[in-house]
């Protein structure tokens, strides 16, 4: 690695065929700068719940971290302070269940995120284009030890798309309740390997 003279150790590296990864940490202020590209997410199938969720597709993000807690992220008692942002891309989500009966896989086109990170991971937007469209706002209590144990509480507005709801068979009827003018507000609660949602009031 070069170091550069304004006091930052820069690492470049390559995630999966065509991910690639670049980061800066300054050993004079302990900061962390993240960039990533194309890294496949992959990694994230399987949160740790009796039925894992299994996850395809890209991301690329940007991060600014504060000062980094010593030790493995695994160990941390919490996130560092900072701000999160990127993209998915052709995502495609599986191995949701519902009253007994396996929801479709999902497909997104893409899915832009905005976060501050900390104690709590303050989600200031997650917007969504594909078999769904909408947006989520709200928080997550992360379990660095075991990330599919962190708490959710989010806040969703989504409209899906006719032709995804005709492949829930049995379970359209039910979804189809929920819904005021093709638009579904919700809320959803519990893990991130086990999520549970609810129809939020009308506004």
């Amino acid at each position: 690695a070069k170091v550069e003279s304004a006091g930052a150790l820069p690492l470049r590296a390559r995630i999966g065929e065509a991910g690639r990864l670049a980061a800066s940490w300054s050993w004079l202020h302990g900061g962390v700068q993240v960039s990533a590209s194309d890294v496949p997410l992959d990694a994230l199938a399987g949160l740790g719940g009796s039925r894992p969720i299994q996850v395809q597709g890209t991301a690329s993000l940007q991060a600014r971290l504060a000062r980094l807690p010593s030790g493995p992220p695994r160990r941390w008692r919490r996130l560092p302070d900072g701000a999160l942002s990127g993209q998915l891309a052709n995502v495609t989500v599986q191995g949701f269940e519902a009253v007994g009966q396996t929801v479709p896989p999902l497909a997104l086109n893409r899915v832009d995120f905005t976060a501050a990170l900390g104690e709590n991971i303050e989600i200031i937007q997650i917007a969504l284009s594909g078999d769904i469209d909408g947006q989520l706002t709200g928080q997550v209590t992360p379990r660095m030890a075991q990330p599919g144990q962190s708490r959710i509480n989010l806040q969703a507005r989504a409209t899906p798309n006719p032709a995804w709801l005709q492949q829930l068979g049995g379970l359209q009827p039910m979804v189809q309740g929920f819904l005021q003018d093709g638009r579904l507000d919700a809320v959803l609660q519990g893990t991130l390997a086990n999520p549970t949602f609810r129809p939020a009031r009308s506004s």
